[in-house]
């Protein structure tokens, strides 16, 4: 009796002659070809997502939008201010609700606004640049300034680089930073953020940290819980920017910066020093804090300390 007949194949490639081997060589070749050109050619990439875009989810999450609340005092000062804030990068506007609540209640108008790509996806964040959050903090600018006489700003981690652009364009009142990355450890990821790019066409996104991860969700903040490489890349152009702006800075300026800043030594704040154009500069640590400062031991004194700074040098006045 023969059993050849039920002995099932071989688990290994069947010989192929040349010809039929060549459509797949020539195919992977033309993906490495294509790779490299993509990189080469990543200034162009915003016309080729609009030759081929992809399905990218647009829609704001709930409590993910900006806002904007007029003040209603009794009397009217003698000149009206608004406080804009800025949130930080995969941030939304959500996470300064409280500090919102404390100007409104002393008689600010106040605007938070939302940057391009946030509140949403992370693919639609990737899909964005420096130049369209940058646009978004400008335009919120334009909305409070024809509000009211004074603008003061308060931002956190990326828009305080956007804070530091726009105080270095228009007249700002007052500057409050939160979490600056103006200046940011020397990490392996940061050390070589020239590749972030190129890199990015085969590695999509970084996943977040777990620690941070874990005070996103006891606080039930709307961050993303993965960065977008590409969109790291475009954090580290908006660094560059914001450096060469420090000297043209001169309102009175506020730089509040945890001692466990996973992203930011505190040697930030000596550089701010040395490098902000501004005469009045306070600086204040944190104890026990995060990068996400609002989100500490020390928020509430946080608060305190950004509530008495404005009222000091930037005051409502009333006719007496």
């Amino acid at each position: 009796m023969s059993y050849k007949k039920n002995v099932p194949p071989l688990p290994f490639p069947q010989e192929t002659s040349f010809w039929n081997a060549l459509p797949r060589a020539l195919y992977g070749f033309w993906l490495v070809i294509k790779e490299i050109l993509l990189t080469l050619a990543y200034p162009y990439l915003s016309i080729y997502q609009s030759l081929w875009p992809r399905s990218i989810d647009r829609s704001v999450m709930p409590n993910a939008e900006s806002f904007f609340w007029r003040a209603q005092n009794e009397i009217e000062p003698k000149k009206t201010k608004g406080v804009l804030f800025i949130h930080g990068f995969t941030s939304t506007p959500q996470v300064f609700i409280p500090y919102a609540k404390m100007f409104l209640n002393h008689g600010y108008s106040v605007h938070a606004c939302r940057l391009a790509g946030h509140g949403t996806s992370p693919a639609h964040l990737a899909s964005t640049n420096a130049a369209d959050w940058y646009m978004s903090a400008r335009e919120a600018y334009r909305v409070l300034q024809e509000e009211v006489d004074d603008v003061i700003i308060v931002a956190h981690s990326l828009g305080t680089l956007f804070a530091v652009i726009l105080s270095s364009l228009f007249p700002i009142d007052s500057l409050v930073l939160l979490s600056s990355p103006i200046k940011v450890r020397q990490k392996p990821l940061y050390r070589v953020n020239f590749l972030l790019r190129p890199l990015s066409h085969f590695i999509k996104y970084w996943p977040m940290k777990k620690s941070e991860k874990r005070i996103i969700e006891e606080y039930g903040f709307l961050n993303y819980l993965k960065y977008p490489l590409v969109s790291v890349a475009g954090l580290f152009d908006v660094i560059k920017v914001a450096q060469n702006q420090l000297p043209k800075v001169v309102c009175p300026v506020l730089v509040c910066l945890g001692d466990s800043d996973e992203h930011i030594e505190l040697d930030t704040l000596n550089y701010l020093k040395e490098n902000i154009g501004s005469k009045i500069i306070k600086t204040w640590i944190a104890e026990g804090a995060p990068h996400i400062i609002v989100a500490s031991p020390s928020a509430d004194e946080l608060i305190n300390q950004i509530d008495v700074f404005v009222l000091e040098h930037s005051p409502l006045e009333f006719e007496t």
